[in-house]
């Protein structure tokens, strides 16, 4: 077994310490007379970072299932006739809910927003009330403190996927729920060896809610996971114009049509702009010249949500710029284009009120997001000597602070240089060099790059012996990232590392640690071994051995 694998396993074994959690799945049926009501419900208990109990049933909801429903999950009145109705089945979650003395209960679901309050209304109306416990939803913040982003979106079907996991009955509330059950495993194992070994450390990164507090699902949101809250309703004319896909040598009457289309998406904010610009045909220089004149339409309205909604559907295309060219002029394009939109989207914030589709399905916004996507054509080539050019690890390129992310930073590329910096960090993690990794965050924080998760990640190294100077001198590197202005990258990263902050400060107050494999109920070290008084005199071990009884033979040697 690799060390990275043993020290995943005492991650992991050290976030599950005292920890149960419960993944609950619903499927409903919904009518304008008669609201929406369970149908069926499944539960399934995780504890160690495995899947140990699995509990589910049909209910009769005791109004008739909606046929739009029943397309979905395929349940139908005569499936229900003779289920319990959910009152009879509340003392059993009441059960489930309820954690056992020393116990960390978290309840967790995908689209917790659905689940959550339906489950909560049925309690009520069953004249109980639903345990106060924390709520993990693994559409959320979770994803990105696992450090997985799927391509198709944060619905459950896209995320199994980018985990390479199976849903073998969707939409059906126990395979739905023991599908979440795996995926929140995994994505708490990554979280765990990405050094978040605390789950309330966790729970409070990703703002995590309660079963008292969580909100419901805005109007218009669907039963799907994943689906769109909230989104506007789209012209006929113009879902049927998604039909068309531009091919791969368009005339120039088809190009213009095709840009006023994705205008129109923007200005919409369609939630297929994406799937629009992936269908088309030509190469990706030739998409994103187009999506610039899209992005300057929306600039000059001052269309803010129309230019995040454009930069998320660019996403793919912009991880391809310059694909077919040697690497100077595939950079050289891709820091052009890097010019032209950062000078676009510079006026812009994250969406706020008027949401753009990114924003609606709480995917990371677009306006955040899309220095990520052209680091990696920025880069280049993903392999060693390019990485060590981007931030050379060690001799005296790295002593002069020389490396392409410098030069970049003093040309005004710094959200592209610390959007790169970070992906050449996933790369060496991926490779399965934690320990370049780390060097390469230590030497990222000596050169002046402040992105908050190299930051995180170094500090998290300079931490890990646990000894109080060891603390004090990460809580230092976190508060003065903490205090740069202006904040690059996603807002999410910086709560994460806000999180880090108040655990070192915690840990801290706590007393004391040595450096120990052995780890607390809590997921953090074994506090060190305290004397008294404060210098105790320690007596010197015998030179020989005391014995009783020897009969005048006196101690033996």
């Amino acid at each position: 077994m690799s060390e990275q694998t043993m020290s995943r396993e005492r991650a992991t074994e050290a976030l599950w310490a005292g920890l149960r959690l419960v993944v609950v799945d619903v499927e409903t049926t919904s009518s304008r007379e008669h609201g929406t009501k369970i149908v069926s419900i499944a539960m399934v208990t995780c504890r160690g970072g495995r899947v140990q109990g699995q509990w589910s049933t049909t209910l009769n909801p005791g109004v008739p299932i909606s046929r739009s429903t029943t397309k979905i999950h395929g349940l139908r009145d005569e499936d229900v006739q003779g289920s319990p109705p959910f009152a009879d089945v509340a003392t059993v979650l009441l059960s489930a809910l309820t954690p056992a003395p020393g116990e960390t209960l978290v309840l967790a679901a995908h689209n917790a927003a659905f689940d959550i309050p339906l489950v909560r209304d049925e309690m009520a109306t069953a004249g109980h009330t639903i345990p106060e416990v924390p709520v993990l939803d693994t559409m959320g913040a979770l994803m990105g403190l696992a450090g997985v982003r799927p391509a198709g979106g944060r619905g459950l079907d896209a995320l199994l996927t980018d985990l390479g996991m199976t849903n073998t009955n969707p939409h059906d509330a126990r395979a739905d729920a023991t599908a979440t059950a795996n995926a929140a495993i995994e994505l708490l194992g990554r979280a765990a060896a990405a050094g978040h070994r605390d789950i309330t450390e966790i729970l409070t990164t990703v703002e995590a809610t309660t079963t008292l507090t969580q909100a419901g699902a805005r109007p218009g949101r669907g039963h799907g996971r994943g689906d769109v809250a909230s989104a506007p309703a789209l012209p006929d004319a113009h879902t049927a114009a998604h039909a068309a896909v531009l091919g791969a040598t368009p005339a120039s009457r088809t190009r213009t049509a095709w840009v006023s289309a994705l205008t129109q998406c923007a200005q919409l904010r369609c939630s297929h702009a994406a799937a629009r610009v992936a269908s088309a045909k030509p190469g990706p220089d030739y998409l994103a010249a187009a999506l610039t004149e899209v992005l300057v339409r929306c600039a000059e309205t001052q269309d803010g949500p129309g230019v995040a909604t454009i930069l998320d559907a660019a996403g793919p295309i912009l991880e391809r710029i310059g694909a077919d060219l040697p690497l100077r002029e595939r950079r050289r394009r891709a820091l052009v284009l890097y010019g032209q939109w950062a000078t676009l989207v510079e006026p812009f914030k994250r969406c706020k009120g008027d949401l753009c589709a990114a924003c609606r399905e709480d995917r990371p916004c677009g306006l955040d997001t899309w220095p990520y996507h052209l680091a990696g054509a920025a880069l280049g080539e993903w392999k060693k000597s390019t990485v060590l050019g981007f931030m050379p690890l060690s001799g005296e390129r790295a002593q002069a602070g020389a490396g392409v992310w410098r030069t970049w930073t003093k040309a005004g590329h710094a959200p592209l240089a610390d959007a790169t910096l970070w992906r050449c960090y996933e790369w060496w993690a991926a490779d399965s060099k934690a320990i370049s990794g780390q060097l390469m965050a230590q030497a990222a924080w000596t050169a002046g790059a402040r992105h908050p998760r190299l930051t995180d990640a170094y500090l998290t190294a300079i931490a890990a012996a646990g000894r109080p100077a060891d603390l004090t001198a990460a809580l230092v590197v976190a508060d003065q990232t903490l205090a740069t202005t202006p904040r690059l990258g996603p807002p999410e990263h910086w709560r994460s590392l806000q999180a880090r902050q108040t655990w070192l400060t915690g840990t801290l107050e706590r007393g004391p640690t040595r450096a120990v494999e052995a780890l607390g109920a809590d997921g953090n070290p074994v506090r060190a071994r305290r004397h008294h008084p404060t210098a105790p005199v320690r007596a010197r071990a015998p030179r020989f051995l005391r014995t009783k009884g020897m009969g005048g033979q006196g101690p033996q040697r």
